[in-house]
Formats: structure tokens, C-alpha cells, sequence
């Protein structure tokens, strides 16, 4: 019933949302804090999700992740990030489209780190993003994702993330 919840919502989101990005990007990261599952070692302290950049989508996670908690005990901090090694330490890392030449990087510095690579980008998945947001021609955007490069960094993917998403 929770996983009908969570796609109908990401549904109903994604037509309402399309044409604003950085807000519907916000959202879904959101949602992945709720669909994937994270090591038991890395469910303590604050959840942190890192953005390479102080852009809109920065500014959008902080509002809608303002008070709100991953499985209700840890608090969702958001951060600002030039430095690729501090990132690596994150539950999440989003790297704007801007900052997309960063990928290779924030790979090799995080090959141990049990962290989400997200993109705004699309076709990072062969670079070894997990997720990569994609606007289509009629600028509804979506994500795609590479469960091997997420499961990679013991992260697991549950179905109702694999029934929104597109797994290439």
C-alpha cells in the first residue's frame, strides 16, 4: 500500500511538475531517500545529500526537504559542495548539469563510499551515475537509472523505485 502511495504521487507529481524541473528533480531525490535502501551503517546520524553546486536545485532541496526525515529518525541535511572528497562522504551526491565534467571524479573519490551518484545529465550511466534525470522533447522529465552503478555502492533498489524510473 506505501509503494502504490509513493508511485501515485510521483506520478500525479511528474505531469504537474515537468515543466519545472529543479522542483520535480527535488521531489524524487526525495522519494529515493523512502524507495532504496541504504547499509545498516549508514542509517545513523543526519542523512546527507550533497550538491556540487549552490544552484536552483540546491535551493530546492532545502525547501522541500526542510523538516523532513528519511524513515523518521534521521533528520535530511542538505549541503553545498565544491570539494569533491567532503561529497564523498554523503548519502546522496547531485551533480548539476553545470558540473557534469565533475563525474569521473566524484566516481573515483567515492569508489568505496555507499552514496548515490545522481546527474542532471543524461547518458552518465555508462560513466557510473545511478541516476540521471532526462527532459523528453515535450519537457517532461524523468529519471533513469542503472541498477548495477546503485547496488554497486550497497545501496538496494526496491520495485516501486524500479516501476517510476526507466532502467537502462
Amino acid at each position: 500500500m506505501k509503494n502504490l502511495f509513493i508511485i501515485a504521487m510521483l506520478l500525479i507529481t511528474t505531469a504537474t511538475l515537468s515543466a519545472q524541473d529543479p522542483k520535480f528533480e527535488a521531489m524524487a531525490i526525495y522519494n529515493f531517500t523512502r524507495t532504496l535502501q541504504w547499509a545498516d551503517d549508514m542509517q545513523k546520524g543526519n542523512f546527507v545529500i550533497s550538491v556540487l553546486d549552490d544552484g536552483e536545485l540546491y535551493n530546492e532541496l532545502v525547501v522541500f526537504t526542510e523538516g523532513k526525515k528519511v524513515r523518521g529518525e534521521q533528520k535530511i541535511v542538505v549541503e553545498k559542495h565544491s570539494n569533491i572528497s567532503s561529497a564523498a562522504k554523503s548519502h546522496i551526491i547531485v551533480i548539476p548539469k553545470s558540473e557534469s565534467d565533475k563525474l569521473e571524479k566524484v566516481v573515483e573519490s567515492s569508489v568505496d563510499a555507499r552514496c548515490l551518484i545522481i546527474t542532471e545529465q543524461s547518458n552518465l550511466l555508462d560513466k557510473g551515475a545511478g541516476v540521471c534525470f532526462v527532459t523528453d522533447t515535450e519537457g517532461v522529465t524523468q529519471y533513469q537509472f542503472r541498477a548495477a552503478n546503485i547496488e554497486s555502492r550497497k545501496i538496494s533498489v526496491s520495485t516501486a523505485f524500479r516501476q517510476i524510473g526507466l532502467e537502462l
